[in-house]
Order: C-alpha cells, then structure tokens, then sequence
C-alpha cells in the first residue's frame, strides 16, 4: 500500500511540475495593476514546523541563492457579496492588515472555479477614500455593482465594506518567514520570494492551522526560476510536500464544508489539520465538491 501511494504521489507531482514550465509569461490583464506568477507546495508531514525549519536553513537552492528576507504577520479577511456575485465572476475582496496598516485587494483568476495560484490578475492599495472608490469601480467593471460608500472609517475598514453590504467570505492569519531568492549570493537581483506560512483559520465553529510553502516570481524573475524551485523542493523534501494549485482561500472553503460534515473532527489535533486531514481536504478539492461550494 506504501509503494502504491509513493508511485501515485510522484506521478502527480510530475504532472503538477509539467504544468509549471508551461506557465506563461505576466502581461497586463484589464485594468488589474499586476499577475501574480506563484506556486504553492503543501506541507504533508507529521511534523510540519521541522519541514519549515529546515527550509529557512537551506541557503541555495538548484544553484540559487536564498536569504533571510524578513518575518511577519498577515491578518487576511475575505468579503462576498449576499448573492456570491464575486465567486461567479471568479473575484474575490480582500483586507489585508500587516502590522499596522491595512490594504484593500481585488483580484480576478482566469482558470476555472480552482482559482489557480500561478497567474491571478491583482490590484492592491493602501486603504484610503480613494482606494476603495477605485475598487469599486473596478468590480463595477467586472460587473459586480456595489452600493457607494457612506462613510469610510479609517480605523475599522471591516465594518466599512460590511456597511455597504459585503459580509465575511473568511478571516485567517499566516505567520510568514521569507527568503529572497537571486542568482548568486553577490548578486542584488531578487527574483522571486521563498514564503514559509503557518496559516490560521478562524471559522465559526473552530479555528484550524496548516503549512505551506509559497514562491512568487518577482520583477526580474521568470517562469523558470519558479519551475527549477518546484521541482528542487520536491525532490529535496520527497512526500513531505505536495503541490498544491488551489490557494489559501478556496482550500479554506473546502475545509470549512468538510468540517460542517463531521469530515475532519478527528484529523484536528490542537488546531492542526494532520496529515492524513491534508489528504482528505486535498482529494475533496479535486472533486466535484468545489463546483458545489461556489454555486451555494
């Protein structure tokens, strides 16, 4: 039973790293500032805080180098629309607090319903008057008509988009450790961005943790730089990280349904979605159950 899931995990880890060095090059989609080229590698291991650890001790990676870059909190909250008009038009709203500023992000996936991390079209401001007044018309554009805003507070942007009709898709926060990753330990290029997440779910019920790696391509990155990453970490850590194509929102929701079915109960010790509870939140996102979630 090993061997067969051993040989059914590198089969899909080929696949997953075939699709990567297809990924295409970011150009600019509508009016949305930037695309976002990322992928993401799921921590599948009974202790997944020695696989994060480890990984902030590598400094080089497939003949690049990597650096510590800097460690912080993220408070992430999601809004949706009373009729789900955001999921439909695969967008989503997003605050997002680091330390003590807030920023107010849209962004617009063009793959279907999976939400796919490595191209999502992105716009993200500093919260101010302006900034959302510019969000709002550029959901307007996307056909997503909201009420304009009657009052703006500064101090709590939450009960502000809650005002004009928005209500909670979802709140988490991820720890984040980084490394700058360039092509030689002299060099000042940054190509892209090596996060290690500890990420906190709050649902109503529970909250739930998980970990995951995460690389973004910067500027002077390309999507090769991105491809020799994935393919190195997964060689390096084996069957302790699985390539993960849905981000942090969508495997949230999916958590979120299975939890309301008694699905996980007994996968979640001390907050920590275990590793055989990856594996079933994994196989239930490659179900049609994903279809379901935003169709409700």
């Amino acid at each position: 039973m090993g061997l067969t899931n051993n040989v059914r995990r590198q089969g899909r880890k080929s696949v997953e790293i075939a699709d990567t060095v297809q990924m295409k090059e970011s150009v600019r989609v509508g009016s949305m500032s930037k695309v976002e080229k990322e992928f993401a590698l799921m921590v599948d291991s009974t202790d997944p805080t020695a696989i994060l650890e480890r990984v902030s001790r590598l400094d080089s990676l497939k003949g690049y180098s990597l650096r510590p870059a800097g460690s912080f909190r993220l408070h992430d909250v999601y809004f949706e629309t009373s009729t789900g008009s955001l999921g439909r038009k695969r967008m989503n709203l997003r605050l997002r607090k680091r330390e003590d500023s807030w920023l107010i992000t849209t962004k617009r996936s063009p793959g279907l319903l999976q939400w796919k991390r490595n191209e999502r079209a992105e716009l993200e401001l500093p919260w101010s008057h302006e900034s959302l007044d510019t969000i709002l018309a550029e959901l307007s554009a996307n056909g997503v008509i909201l009420p304009k805003h009657q009052h703006l507070d500064i101090a709590d942007p939450i009960e502000t988009l809650k005002s004009i009709g928005l209500g909670i898709l979802q709140d988490r926060e991820t720890e984040r450790h980084t490394q700058r990753v360039s092509s030689t330990q002299e060099a000042g290029d940054n190509l892209a961005e090596l996060a290690s997440d500890c990420v906190t779910y709050h649902f109503q019920r529970r909250n739930v943790k998980l970990y995951e790696l995460e690389v973004e391509a910067k500027r002077s990155g390309s999507a090769k730089v991105l491809s020799d990453m994935r393919i190195e970490l997964l060689n390096a850590f084996a069957s302790e990280l699985i390539p993960w194509k849905w981000g942090k929102l969508v495997t949230g929701k999916m958590i979120e349904r299975l939890l309301k079915a008694g699905t996980l109960d007994h996968l979640i010790e001390n907050d920590l979605l275990n590793k055989i509870g990856i594996e079933e939140v994994e196989k239930a996102l490659q179900s049609g159950l994903l279809r379901t979630i935003f169709r409700q």
